[in-house]
């Protein structure tokens, strides 16, 4: 076995047909060839980065949970865009033919890019049947800046269980003090709904709301759920796949589980999807409505091209519109 390598060096880099070389006396021609003999040992070694150094390349790109700072923006942003909603619905008969209390949530929605105009959204199959819809006020005590680690608590609300009770006369008796809304657009196959007061006037819009979050863009590293109703204002959530209910298969399923229009935000508050019910399949686990969904129907009502389209929407073309809230 010969001790030494026969190593080849080419004194052009670039190397070009010789009928063109020809043809241009200033191109350099692939002519002078140097025969260099080297030793093995005198060939460099290839190294390889190991796994550690891979990581710490990568380390600085990774998302970083956020800090308190971050939550306390986030919690003074969504707070006020975010309501707590009752809506009273009388039994059928032959029930008692007294009013019971649903509670959800709604939320102020924008498709463009800098919130303007903004949309009260929520899921429209818990209005379904309502007499009523209500805004409550907050809750004082709830905490600001805090985030809760496990689901929220809920449960679904049957007529066969349920008896009225003193909170729906309660808030029947409150009636005047409390802004009203009404279903202005409903979509059943979104299960998604516009809410609007009833009485032109009674509620102000925002200058600006949630926007969307962009999940064709980029994934989301960090989502948070968001309620009025739960013993703080954000709760850790994530997206846990789709209800094996072959019947529920239009819905993603969600570890947070405060029902009806609750948004599940990033942390910046762009909003990708709100809860739509619980999967009665697992315990604590809630429905949401599809990203897309929601995305479309928001702006399709406000006319405008969906940020998230698949395909982009041609100019001019007639979109679903409504006239602005007042």
């Amino acid at each position: 076995m010969k001790s030494s390598i026969n190593k080849v060096i080419l004194s052009v880099a670039t190397l070009l047909a010789a009928p063109a070389a020809a043809q241009d006396p200033e191109i350099p021609r692939f002519e002078d060839v140097t025969v260099e003999t080297v030793r093995p040992d005198g060939v460099p070694r290839a190294e390889r980065a190991g796994p550690g150094q891979v990581i710490l390349r990568h380390a600085s790109r990774l998302p970083s949970p956020p800090n308190g700072t971050e939550l306390a923006k986030l919690d003074e942003l969504a707070r006020p865009l975010v309501y707590k909603l009752a809506a009273l619905r009388t039994p059928p008969k032959p029930y008692r033919q007294d009013p019971m209390v649903f509670k959800g949530h709604a939320s102020w929605l924008s498709a463009r890019a800098d919130g303007a105009s903004p949309l009260l959204v929520t899921s429209s199959s818990w209005l379904d049947g309502a007499d009523s819809v209500f805004i409550l006020p907050p809750d004082p005590r709830q905490p600001r800046g805090g985030v809760q680690g496990g689901s929220v608590s809920a449960k679904f609300v049957s007529f066969e269980t349920s008896r009225p009770g003193q909170e729906a006369r309660d808030l029947l008796a409150r009636k005047g003090e409390l802004v009203e809304l009404v279903v202005v657009r409903r979509d059943a196959q979104r299960n998604l709904a516009l809410l609007a007061p009833k009485e032109a006037g009674a509620l102000e819009r925002p200058a600006r709301g949630l926007t969307l979050f962009p999940f064709r863009e980029r994934p989301i590293a960090h989502l948070f759920g968001v309620s009025p109703a739960a013993s703080t204002l954000l709760s850790h959530a994530q997206l846990a796949g789709r209800p094996a209910h072959p019947g529920l298969q239009y819905y993603l399923s969600s570890t947070f589980s405060a029902l009806f229009g609750a948004p599940l935000v990033s942390t910046e508050g762009e909003v990708l999807t709100i809860t739509a019910g619980l999967d009665p399949d697992r315990p604590g686990v809630s429905l949401v409505v599809p990203p897309g969904s929601l995305s479309a129907f928001v702006a399709g009502v406000q006319g405008v091209t969906d940020p998230n389209a698949e395909i982009p929407e041609k100019l001019g073309e007639e979109r679903d519109t409504l006239p602005p809230i007042q």
